[in-house]
């Protein structure tokens, strides 16, 4: 049973639901067709990798920096950092997650966890305020590039261990032992 708003020119189904042409519906709260309902659970997946992440990273350099909170600034230049910006006519354009995710930003901070440690004890005698955290997240920005290797260097080790499985299956399953005959004087020639 179909019910239409006297002043619209939008059909509704029972469930409050949106008809559009050739039955396609989607629902009035999250607005989504049947087409996209794959791709917007995907990005909603994704989103929610991305917000487990950005904890366990805050909670490392919570932890590193002895703070209970993170400065606001700090937060903005991480998450500028994992947005990723360009620069088109002299502007700066903030993108959307074209740069590096958090869990490498945490790969970084691990690689230069003592040069980190030292610089806190040394060079800037303990102190926890905006300044000296900028001055470790320079520090794990110049690891980017080597943690990023490391990843890329892991993920190939284990997709070679996966071919190797695969073709010592397949090695076991075709090798047949030669039969020998020792009455043929062919196989001395």
């Amino acid at each position: 049973m179909e019910t239409q708003h006297k002043y619209a020119k939008d059909k509704f189904d029972p469930d409050g639901k949106k008809i559009r042409k050739k039955g396609e519906t989607y629902s009035k709260k999250n607005k989504v067709h049947k087409k996209c309902a794959t791709l917007f659970q995907k990005k909603v997946e994704d989103t929610k990798i991305e917000n487990e992440n950005w904890d366990v990273l805050c909670k490392y350099i919570e932890k590193l920096h002895d703070l209970t909170v993170i400065p606001k600034s700090n937060i903005t230049r991480l998450k500028d950092l994992r947005a990723g910006f360009e620069t088109k006519n002299g502007e700066r354009i903030r993108k959307w997650r074209t740069g590096p995710d958090f869990s490498l930003m945490l790969d970084a901070y691990v690689l230069s966890e003592l040069t980190i440690r030292n610089s806190l004890k040394n060079k800037l005698d303990g102190s926890n305020d905006v300044k000296s955290i900028n001055y470790c997240i320079s520090i794990m920005i110049g690891k980017l590039n080597e943690a990023f290797v490391r990843r890329r260097n892991r993920e190939r080790q284990v997709q070679e261990q996966k071919l190797n499985k695969e073709v010592t299956i397949i090695e076991e399953i075709s090798y047949t032992p030669k039969k020998t005959n020792s009455n043929d004087i062919s196989d001395f020639l």
